[in-house]
């Protein structure tokens, strides 16, 4: 568990921590925030659970992965992101 001050918790709040929440990665891709939880789970995006108190989680999300996302798709001219390879574990680093 990251050890927080009220500090902390109002940069990520406001965003200036490097990294996206689930809604925010979910608005610049232009899909459901459980789609971006499945990204999470299957590898295609990485990033970290934080604990918050009392008793919350936050997903920060690597926005370069996003980003990395957007132009394959756009490059393999898809309407929908790329499927991650089953051979890929999971990506997403939990801590708490």
């Amino acid at each position: 568990m990251w050890d927080l001050s009220v500090n902390d918790i109002k940069k990520i709040i406001e965003g200036s921590f490097r990294g996206m929440t689930i809604k925010e990665a979910a608005k610049t891709m232009g899909v459901h925030e459980r789609t971006i939880i499945r990204m999470l789970e299957d590898g295609r995006l990485s990033g970290k659970l934080i604990d918050i108190p009392p008793n919350r989680k936050l997903w920060l999300i690597d926005p370069v992965d996003i980003a990395k996302l957007i132009v394959r798709k756009e490059d393999l001219g898809k309407k929908q992101y790329p499927r991650a390879n089953k051979k890929e574990g999971k990506h997403a680093k939990k801590e708490g």
